[in-house]
């Protein structure tokens, strides 16, 4: 039975390792703080729960954590407010720690932002100068770490899911252009992803992970606003188009995977 190890068990990463476990995988997942920790364990007691926070780098990492671990997936997003180079040595420290205890396989849930806010369409091999310098920096360590690991890179879109909807942060005074397409993801396509992944035996990847379909932001909100009992704000009539569409091709031809959420006009329902 493999044995995979998540870093990072929240919003995605506990949903990602529950999956896991009911497939039949051999799971351990960690967080930051005890009592999350004592909480998802006693939530599900056959997924093997560790404290690691990943931000302190006194923390003695205990060898039993990795141990015959063949899979690990890491699913913490940069610490806020952060300097951009600490999420790279945070992640560094982590892969250091992966080869030292003979892990084989690496996922790195990335995220689009490394693309530049240009209205243009955007694959794998598409510039990122001008994206999130955290994520960029990050990226690079998967890179140097592929010469010694199986390393695949996932560049996440906005996540969503029922509890998870973006119009109650939609501040009204400061309203986004209406006229700009949405990059979104569900939560259960990211972890579809991830599942076929773990049945394909490839390396080196770079997958972005978004869904079909990029309606404009006017017509999500539309969408989503009332779903928490919102009004939807009126967004400026004046906006120019701004089509900056990040593309999941090469996805669906290495996975041949097929979206339970192509359009993000469904993506809250659950």
């Amino acid at each position: 039975m493999k044995k995979i190890t998540v870093v990072g068990c929240g919003w995605l990463g506990w949903p990602l390792a529950q999956t896991l476990q009911q497939k039949g995988y051999s799971v351990s997942g960690t967080v930051r703080t005890p009592d999350k920790c004592a909480a998802l364990q006693a939530a599900n007691p056959q997924i093997t729960m560790w404290v690691w926070d990943t931000n302190d780098f006194t923390q003695q990492i205990n060898s039993s954590l990795l141990a015959q671990t063949q899979t690990l997936i890491i699913c913490y997003p940069p610490t806020r407010g952060a300097a951009p180079t600490q999420y790279a040595q945070n992640l560094e420290r982590v892969l250091q720690c992966a080869m030292e205890n003979g892990v084989q396989e690496v996922i790195f849930t990335s995220s689009t932002s490394v693309y530049p806010d240009l209205p243009q369409i955007f694959t794998e091999t598409s510039d990122t100068n001008g994206g999130s310098a955290a994520i960029l920096e990050a990226e690079k360590i998967c890179q140097l770490y592929s010469k010694f690991l199986k390393i695949n890179i996932l560049r996440l879109g906005g996540l969503l899911a029922a509890d998870r909807n973006p119009a109650r942060y939609l501040n009204p005074d400061r309203m986004p252009n209406g006229n700009a397409s949405v990059n979104f993801v569900h939560r259960q396509d990211v972890i579809g992803v991830i599942l076929a992944l773990l049945e394909k035996n490839i390396a080196g990847q770079i997958l972005n992970v978004v869904a079909d379909l990029h309606p404009l932001r006017r017509d999500f909100y539309a969408y989503a606003c009332p779903k928490i009992g919102r009004v939807c704000p009126p967004f400026p009539s004046d906006q120019n188009l701004f089509n900056r569409l990040i593309v999941n091709d090469l996805l669906k031809e290495k996975l041949a995977y097929q979206f339970l959420f192509p359009n993000p006009l469904q993506m809250l329902e659950q």
